[in-house]
């Protein structure tokens, strides 16, 4: 039950590498791109200790890494649809 709860990021994985590697470090998008990922990451790591104290529950550890990939992929298809070029990336 856990890989297929966790199942649910592979398609967060493709969007966050599209979003990420494939465009913004492309575009020299740098600085928002390690902005993404650490501030993401500080809060991530704040709330897991919380999680894993008050909840004791597996589970909610797979929720909390699908909620921080979710995070991260808003964040970046933001700030992309921002520059004006999200869109772009799915034009044929």
């Amino acid at each position: 039950p856990i890989l297929k709860v966790l199942g649910l990021s592979l398609p967060l994985q493709v969007l966050m590498n599209l979003f990420g590697m494939q465009s913004m470090l492309l575009l020299g998008f740098t600085k928002p791109y390690g902005v993404s990922y650490a501030i993401i990451s500080v809060l991530f790591l704040v709330t897991l200790p919380l999680v894993l104290w008050l909840s004791k529950n597996v589970y909610w550890v797979v929720i909390l890494i699908l909620v921080t990939e979710i995070t991260i992929t808003i964040y970046r298809a933001l700030y992309l649809h921002s520059k004006g070029v999200l869109y772009a990336l799915f034009e044929y």
